[in-house]
């Protein structure tokens, strides 16, 4: 049996919330949030605490919060690695292929992660942040041979939903989890560094995806040129994380250019959301849930 220690360092804020859920609604289960008082619905970070039905007393932090399991598996892993598996399916049996994917099962299977706590004043209310409106069809004919100009709001970059706000573990906060294991060490390892690569290629899909929008903003000679300067904030921010080889992306509202590895194979729905614009924190100029990792393993 090994066991690895891993410490986290989150580099922008991390949203691990179940939602819907656990929603928080104001005149149910708080009066209000003090700093606030617009504020409707609260998405709480995961917590074994009950805040629900409180609705005469002010919206309050949680005793004690955690991260799942469950989640730091997903995050660190990756996803089970099918898709490798698909690329080979060409030079391989079908009970090749089958093999490899009982492979991957079992090495999953041998890993035991645990709930890591997270103190309260590590956790901030905040409203998620998104640029919007960065996406344009163009020009389009009347059917009169006539060019039309659609008429488009402005590219911004704010609050989404300012009636919502979202607990949120914050930036620069650093905790440490245990991963027990039977699987061989090496083994372990290449399996976080094929996903740190992976984070790789995302960073540069947000890089790449960003360049193109300045580009077309540009292009449509917008006399607002805030969102210009914000987005070449966010490339920037992005550029000085290329080459880390050691980040992962955790939790929610990381936007999809952060769950794909490839922006030149998207299906019809992939590309309308990456056009739905991108989640990203105003103060550390990143999308959500970027997070450095560093780990020793010993036998135990």
């Amino acid at each position: 049996m090994r066991k690895a220690v891993i410490t986290y360092k989150s580099i922008s804020p991390v949203i691990l919330t179940s939602r819907i859920e656990s929603a928080l609604y104001k005149g149910i289960d708080f009066s209000r949030v003090a700093s606030n008082d617009k504020i409707q619905i609260i998405y709480p970070f995961y917590s074994h605490d009950s805040r629900n039905l409180q609705e005469k007393s002010n919206f309050h932090k949680a005793n004690s919060y955690y991260i799942p399991a469950s989640s730091l598996k997903g995050a660190l892993l990756g996803k089970l690695q099918y898709s490798d598996i698909k690329k080979v399916e060409k030079k391989t049996s079908k009970k090749e292929t089958e093999k490899l994917e009982q492979e991957e099962i079992s090495f999953r299977s041998q890993m035991r992660f645990r709930d890591v706590e997270i103190e309260p004043e590590n956790i901030q209310l905040h409203n998620l942040e998104k640029a919007q409106y960065l996406y344009r069809e163009g020009t389009i004919d009347d059917g009169n041979k006539k060019i039309t100009e659609k008429k488009y709001n402005a590219p911004i970059w704010e609050a989404f939903f300012p009636a919502i706000q979202v607990e949120m573990l914050k930036a620069n906060v650093e905790f440490q989890g245990e991963i027990a294991f039977r699987a061989e060490e090496n083994e372990f390892i290449e399996t976080l560094n094929r996903n740190f690569k992976t984070t790789e290629r995302k960073i540069a899909n947000y890089i790449a995806e960003i360049e193109n929008r300045l580009k077309k903003i540009e292009e449509w000679a917008l006399a607002d040129k805030k969102i210009v300067g914000e987005l070449s904030d966010i490339k920037k921010k992005l550029q000085g994380f290329q080459g880390k080889e050691n980040l992962i992306f955790l939790g929610g509202y990381k936007g999809i250019l952060a769950g794909l590895t490839n922006l030149t194979i998207l299906k019809k729905e992939q590309r309308e959301e990456v056009r739905n614009g991108f989640y990203v924190d105003k103060d550390s100029r990143l999308p959500y849930g970027l997070v450095e990792v560093n780990y020793t393993i010993e036998e135990v």
